[in-house]
């Protein structure tokens, strides 16, 4: 069986990610959560940093294919916290190369974003187009093959707390209102996160090597329309809409 190895594996995607691949994959995770954990005795934990070279030797060692998926994700705290997002996403990312590069791994799969083809998102827009920059040249300067993919919308069980529809459903559950920064006209195309595990799988196939691949959900949604339909379910009395509060990093469309 063929070693895969997920930084930030006990992440949101990261997480399903590890339980898509072990089926077919010997499977370790790398992270420095030490709060969260994966409970399947098959796929290994390894406990590290992206930020520490020494971290990544140890976990990339006989190892064939790398998903690279740590790194600062929130566009709101990346901008607020530029060093950091900065030093994890582009700098780790080099160290993720430079680790991969001496030990042989055959491929890395990096988790980039739509924001990097755009000029919103500030900090978090330029920190993903600077590691695919650098994936890019020194992949193809090492031999190392590659897919950069972009990622939309996702959602699903186990999401991050910034996760847009989680926020959304906690706020019906807890205070049966929701309150909405946005005037919610913003358009989204959302995927789950299982079938997200499930295409990061399919793109494993020697025709998606060396390209870039955008994974988006094929049906847009108004948030609105995604506030009514937890209204409905929740059985929520009132949504209130703040379009002067809506950050100027996220897309309308």
């Amino acid at each position: 069986m063929k070693k895969i190895l997920i930084t930030g594996g006990l992440g949101f995607i990261g997480k399903q990610l590890a339980y898509q691949l072990k089926k077919n994959f010997k499977v370790s995770v790398f992270d420095n959560l030490k709060t969260r954990i994966i409970k399947d005795p098959s796929i290994k934990i390894i406990n590290g940093d992206i930020n520490n070279l020494k971290d990544l030797m140890r976990a990339t060692k006989n190892v064939d294919i790398v998903y690279h998926f740590a790194g600062v994700s929130n566009i709101d705290y990346s901008n607020e916290f530029y060093e950091k997002a900065i030093k994890t996403n582009i700098l780790g990312t080099l160290n993720v190369i430079e680790a991969c590069n001496k030990n042989g791994v055959k491929k890395i799969i990096y988790a980039s974003s739509i924001y990097a083809l755009s000029k919103q998102g500030g900090i978090y827009s330029v920190t993903k187009r600077t590691s695919e920059d650098l994936l890019l040249n020194l992949c193809n300067n090492l031999k190392i093959k590659y897919v950069i993919l972009r990622f939309g919308s996702i959602y699903g069980l186990n999401s991050d707390k910034d996760n847009t529809i989680l926020n959304l459903i906690d706020q019906g559950i807890k205070n049966k209102i929701i309150v909405r920064n946005g005037d919610g006209n913003e358009i989204r195309r959302y995927l789950s996160v299982r079938d997200t595990a499930k295409l990061c799988e399919e793109i494993l196939k020697k025709r998606y090597e060396n390209k870039f691949v955008n994974l988006l959900g094929k049906k847009k949604y108004k948030i609105k329309d995604v506030i009514n339909i937890i209204k409905k379910n929740l059985n929520i009395s009132s949504v209130v809409y703040k379009p002067d509060l809506a950050s100027s990093y996220h897309y309308n469309k």
